[in-house]
């Protein structure tokens, strides 16, 4: 076996995109510590729901804006887009240590987040061209997921160390370096580049054309589950930690750190395990689903650490798989689409799973929080399963409705305009 040919690193192009992306995910992360200190300083009584607000934007313009992902690389090279979207990253967060008002943060965190849904998804279909070996590619799913946990834990502590030595602000400056860093590792990366992707009239085909996609449309079931249970996470940790057990800030990190360390845990082992995609998806939300259970039986810290780990585990071995379900379930001509189709659509599920989650944990008690919440990875889950092609053949039969031919899965060259998803 040829272990070189199996690592993605082995391809120079994605040691330099790897390293782009991961640099760009530290200093996001950072400056997502720095905007909470900024909010904290110009809104100081409303701090938390200018953060609030700040995250449902982000959310939206994920949802709104990445769809029309598969549109920009019809009109520029996908590495030029790249190129021009760091940048605009770059200086919108630059200038955010000028901010004075409310109104400011959101129209900031607008643009980044916009660039961001641009950027991620077609990012994303890039990754397919570059390493072409499949199992090179799982690898390669593995470790941007490892980036992303440790990126959670490691951002943090970097901040902490950082602000000892320089204000928040100069926070901002860090990350719009880490984001011209990125850019110029792109342009410094040769690219072939991919087919020319068809160009859709509606900018929302590539959703229609997942959905109308079984094994993917499994996938956006699944990802109810995964979006229910990180939020459960992400929204109420500290509350619970804080409010609820009376912990200190550093108990709180630690309890985060415990769940980005079993998502990097999970998702290193996706690729080192004889598991198909349907069992990872099915087993990491059936995971998820059984830590949550636990937290109905009132536990400590500790307990509640080891339940984040495993609900981590269980997002690892969900989320990892799935660009390598997207890959295979479309051409490469419209990989942009379906990618795009796939962020979006995720990124729903969590805006609605921050709000489900935040609602719970404000008029609920926590055992009832604990309880509604696992049922969305366990009902996810469940679904998944029995909607999930079994066995998974790489070419099935489907029809896209208002067609009159039926073929498979990859929507083949022969195709000379977009179908239209039925509306």
């Amino acid at each position: 076996m040829n272990t070189a040919a199996e690592s993605p690193f082995a391809v120079p192009a994605y040691r330099r995109l790897f390293t782009a992306h991961s640099t760009a995910l530290v200093g996001s992360g950072v400056s997502t510590i720095a905007l909470a200190l900024l909010a904290i300083e110009i809104a100081p009584e409303r701090a938390s729901i200018v953060l609030g607000t700040a995250l449902a934007i982000k959310m939206i313009a994920y949802v709104l804006v990445a769809p029309f992902a598969s549109q920009m690389v019809t009109y520029v090279s996908p590495r030029t887009g790249l190129i021009v979207l760091d940048v605009v990253r770059a200086a919108v967060v630059v200038s955010m240590p000028w901010i004075a008002a409310e109104w400011q943060i959101y129209a900031a965190i607008a643009v980044i987040s916009a660039a961001s849904a641009l950027f991620t998804p077609t990012f994303q279909a890039l990754i397919p061209s570059v390493v072409t070996n499949e199992t090179a590619y799982l690898r390669a799913l593995s470790w941007s997921q490892v980036a992303g946990s440790v990126e959670q834990i490691a951002s943090p502590v970097l901040a902490a160390l950082f602000l000892t030595v320089v204000t928040f602000s100069d926070l901002f400056y860090l990350n719009a370096a880490t984001f011209l860093f990125s850019a110029s590792l792109i342009a410094l990366t040769v690219i072939s580049r991919p087919p020319q992707p068809v160009a859709a009239a509606n900018p929302w085909w590539g959703i229609g054309a997942y959905l109308k996609t079984p094994r993917l449309r499994a996938v956006a079931i699944a990802y109810i589950g995964i979006a229910g249970a990180s939020a459960m996470v992400i929204v109420n940790t500290a509350v619970y930690v804080q409010r609820h057990l009376g912990a200190s800030e550093s108990v709180m990190s630690l309890t985060l750190a415990a769940g980005g360390l079993g998502t990097a845990l999970g998702a290193f082992l996706v690729p080192r395990v004889a598991l198909s995609p349907r069992t990872l998806l099915l087993a990491g939300n059936l995971i998820m689903a059984a830590s949550i259970m636990v937290g109905v039986f009132e536990v400590g810290w500790r307990g509640l650490a080891a339940m984040w780990f495993f609900v981590g585990l269980g997002l690892g071995l969900a989320q990892t798989p799935v660009g390598a379900i997207v890959r295979r379930s479309c051409h490469e001509r419209h990989r942009a689409a379906f990618f795009a189709a796939n962020f979006t659509l995720s990124h729903a599920c969590w805006l609605g799973a921050y709000l489900l989650a935040g609602y719970l944990g404000a008029t609920h008690d926590w055992p009832t929080t604990f309880l509604l919440m696992s049922v969305l990875p366990l009902l996810a889950g469940l679904i998944f399963m029995v909607t999930y092609p079994h066995p998974d053949e790489l070419e099935l039969e489907h029809s896209h409705g208002d067609l009159i031919h039926r073929h498979a899965y990859f929507i083949d060259e022969s195709h000379t305009s977009w179908p239209r998803p039925n509306q």
